[in-house]
């Protein structure tokens, strides 16, 4: 209530809540946070208790946090065969989390003096091998990577494998539903 006060006292009446598909479906395909989705729900009641509308982004930027941004699960980027613990030495990307100095709590303050991070600016992990990847085989999966295809319990194609691209896809936009049920 709070915050909710402050933003209308300043004139608000409208604003943009970032939500993403990691933060709905971070544990594996399918397997959707719903204490996470309900806290949503509390606070977009929240919001119009005080006359605020609410933009939902479904955000992303650079693919996720693992490639140097944020928005898609850990699994996606394990699906297509990458190994996160090797991207700081094959700059596959730039980020915290694969140089030591990441938000997990289970790293220990040696992890977090380990230096090295480059000089970079986040923007430039879109054209890293990470990030150029999965988009492409988000985007593009079934043109650039017609034989990439990966087991799906929920086609009825009778040999229970779809291309990468659909399966990418079709896993965000069931998230984004879950979020708006």
């Amino acid at each position: 209530p709070l915050h909710f006060t402050r933003l209308r006292a300043c004139g608000f009446t409208l604003i943009r809540f970032i939500v993403t598909w990691e933060a709905i479906e971070h544990a594996g395909p399918g397997m959707y946070d719903y204490e996470y989705l309900t806290y949503i729900r509390e606070i977009l009641e929240k919001a119009n208790e005080f006359g605020i509308q609410v933009y939902i982004d479904p955000h992303q930027d650079v693919w996720s946090r693992w490639t140097g941004g944020d928005g898609a699960p850990l699994w996606t980027l394990e699906m297509v065969g990458f190994d996160v613990e090797n991207f700081r030495e094959c700059e596959a990307a730039l980020c915290q989390e694969t140089y030591g100095r990441g938000h997990s709590s289970a790293e220990g303050k040696e992890g977090r003096r380990s230096g090295g991070f480059p000089k970079m600016i986040w923007p430039t992990n879109y054209f890293k091998l990470a990030c150029a990847t999965l988009f492409t085989l988000f985007w593009a999966g079934e043109r650039f990577a017609p034989q990439f295809m990966v087991e799906d319990n929920d086609t009825n194609n009778g040999n229970g494998k779809i291309n990468i691209q659909t399966f990418l896809q079709r896993h965000y936009i069931n998230a984004m539903a879950e979020l708006l049920k």
